[in-house]
């Protein structure tokens, strides 16, 4: 009969012992479950639903009929994903595209060029001894960029500055006397100290104040 007394296998229902004694000693037992290809395209309806395909389980070798027979059914089934013929084509748009930003790119690049020699320019017709080491300098900087992610980032860096003025909080601002102080004259940070009374108690009765702390 090929039953086992397992909590799974009680009342004759299949289990993995019963499956292991099968593979161990190569026989088959009446209980055993025998799938054959309509079974698992049932269980295929029943998973899949409408995307079932029934030669989907066929064997790999077929007949020419049958080679014929699944090739007309791919097809059908592919007639569905595919798109109008009179759809819109946007590549002539991309391409358009894509060409003025190239030239866009261009441009600007060659306007960079000419911004360059007229720089050079004015360097060979204004030559000047003092400036020889910062132009060393800069020469060499200019020599170790070499892909245009450096160039890019070394101009970020270079940028011009949009202001004179060294950026201060808002409040040290406020804190400030207004008075004009010369050139050389230290601007004291934090809140302004408040200036002391005397320590004179006669002075201090009369402008009815407290005395000094």
């Amino acid at each position: 009969m090929g039953t086992c007394d397992c909590l799974s296998g009680k009342g004759g229902r299949y289990c993995k012992h019963v499956c292991a004694v099968e593979l161990k000693f190569g026989i088959t037992i009446t209980t055993s479950l025998n799938l054959t290809e309509d079974c698992r395209q049932d269980l295929a309806k029943l998973a899949l639903g409408d995307e079932y395909n029934p030669y989907f389980f066929q064997n790999i070798t077929l007949d020419s009929n049958d080679v014929e027979t699944a090739e007309k059914s791919q097809g059908n089934s592919q007639q569905q994903f595919t798109l109008p013929i009179n759809e819109p084509d946007n590549t002539e748009n991309n391409i358009s595209t894509e060409s003025s930003i190239q030239e866009n790119y261009m441009i600007t690049v060659d306007a960079i060029e000419s911004e360059f020699i007229r720089i050079i320019k004015v360097l060979k017709e204004e030559p000047n001894p003092v400036n020889t080491q910062i132009l060393k300098k800069y020469s060499s900087e200019l020599s170790r960029l070499q892909t245009p992610s450096s160039i890019v980032s070394y101009m970020h860096d270079k940028k011009i500055r949009r202001s004179r003025k060294i950026k201060v909080q808002p409040t040290s601002i406020s804190r400030r006397h207004q008075k004009q102080l010369p050139s050389s004259g230290r601007i004291q940070s934090g809140r302004p100290v408040k200036k002391k009374r005397a320590h004179n108690i006669a002075v201090n009765i009369d402008q009815n104040e407290h005395s000094a702390k």
